[in-house]
């Protein structure tokens, strides 16, 4: 991974893939520069990364797409949830997203500070998302601040859990 140096000029993050895991060859990334990956999620078509701008305003992390990790490509939108629009993080994508290898998962509200109902969407390649519905225990995540609870993408559910306990809901698209 590659970042500037405080106040220094921005470059593009680094990444690099390996069909065997012994030889390695860079990948291609384009788009806007800043500091190198800082996470990446894995989906069955494809995958998801972040990198964070550090030293610009609001300090900004970016999402970014690949089929197949050779070749990565800025999101356009922050995802389903879209961009925070205000405080610290302003101009990255709202929600929590994880991957299980299977399925990319975002978690939370459109609406940065959680004016709006917490909501889970859903991929397989990080580019076409599918908003779950949750019914049973899961709805009271619906109602819980942004940030405070955490969801788990199941087998046959979400689990989410959080200070005030932990429920499950069937989730279904």
């Amino acid at each position: 991974m590659a970042g500037p140096v405080d106040g220094g000029p921005s470059v593009e993050p680094v990444a690099w893939w390996s069909a065997d895991g012994q030889r390695w060859t860079a990948a291609t990334v384009a788009g806007k520069g800043g500091n190198g990956f800082t996470d990446i999620e894995a989906g069955s078509g494809g995958l998801v990364g972040f990198r964070t701008s550090i030293g610009s305003t609001g300090s900004p992390t970016y999402l970014w797409t690949s089929a197949d990790g050779h070749s990565w490509k800025p999101a356009t939108g922050g995802g389903p949830l879209g961009l925070q629009s205000t405080g610290a993080g302003q101009g990255s994508p709202n929600g929590e997203f994880a991957g299980d290898g299977n399925r990319l998962q975002v978690f939370g509200s459109a609406i940065f500070a959680g004016t709006d109902p917490n909501q889970v969407y859903v991929s397989s390649d990080g580019t076409h998302w599918s908003k779950l519905a949750v019914t049973g225990d899961g709805g009271a995540a619906s109602t819980a601040p942004d940030g405070q609870i955490t969801a788990f993408l199941m087998r046959d559910g979400i689990f989410f859990s959080g200070p005030t306990g932990a429920w499950f809901g069937d989730a279904t698209p």
